[in-house]
């Protein structure tokens, strides 16, 4: 690595702070929970933790919410871990708050930039205990958008760094019985460097589409509880009808 890749890749480990990742991860999770009814987490596919050494997490790319699932998930699942992960060096510069939890700017349309991304992800993952987190998409993508593309750039890293497991995490936001959206994630099972990842992502998207489509809430586990109910006038009627029969409210739909 040259001295400028060395440098990017100091500065990236000295602004994350531990600090800011658990004060704005509760944030993170409060914001989640106000925004969607339910997170919920597939339970027939791969769980963390996987076994030790750095780790790769490569998801689909449908919104922009996808930051805040990583922060939930490395709060939740990945404890142990220490979270980094790239984002278009032109959007990060409208969310600098990003990079104290070690988000770092990439630039997405030139081979310098793809070499930079290489070289720097590589130092940050020398140490076992730190993992990447990729919308390897590298744009914003229909989560049934077919086949799947991703960029090349964890394939490469994992090619460099044979001890590198590759997940593929399917992300999926759906409507379901309630006014809120739900967010539904799949894990897969890690693949190697030889595997083809691009395949690996698609299949663990078609099972959480599955899933999803199937409505049925026993396939995932809740990972966190959200918003329910229609709220205003018609929430205010159920809870007086409610308070009348001497009941308990609930305000799910369901």
């Amino acid at each position: 690595m040259n001295d400028r890749r060395a440098m990017l890749a100091e500065r990236i480990l000295q602004r994350r702070s531990a600090f800011v990742c658990d004060v704005l991860g509760r944030y993170f999770a409060w914001f989640l929970a106000r925004n969607f009814h339910a997170v919920r987490i597939a339970r027939s596919g791969a769980r963390p933790p996987f076994r030790g050494g750095p780790l790769i997490v490569v998801s689909n790319h449908p919104s922009w919410w996808e930051p805040v699932i990583y922060v939930l998930l490395g709060r939740t699942l990945f404890r142990d871990r220490i979270g980094f992960g790239p984002m278009d060096e032109t959007g990060l510069r409208k969310y600098r708050i990003l990079e104290r939890f070690g988000v770092f700017g990439v630039d997405l349309h030139s081979r310098a930039g793809a070499l930079d991304f290489v070289a720097v992800a590589q130092r940050l993952l020398a140490a076992p205990e730190r993992m990447l987190w990729i919308a390897a998409q590298g744009r914003f993508a229909d989560a049934r958008e077919r086949p799947v593309r991703l960029r090349a750039g964890p394939a490469h890293l994992a090619r460099r760094m044979p001890n590198v497991q590759l997940v593929p995490l399917a992300i999926e936001l759906a409507f379901w019985d309630e006014r809120y959206p739900e967010i539904f994630l799949r894990f897969g099972h890690p693949v190697t460097a030889d595997e083809d990842l691009d395949r690996a992502l698609e299949a663990t998207m078609d099972a959480l589409a599955q899933d999803v489509q199937s409505r049925d809430a026993a396939r995932f586990d809740l990972l966190l509880g959200g918003k329910a109910g229609v709220g205003g006038v018609y929430d205010m009627t159920r809870r007086f009808a409610s308070w009348a029969r001497f009941k308990r409210f609930h305000a799910g739909h369901r």
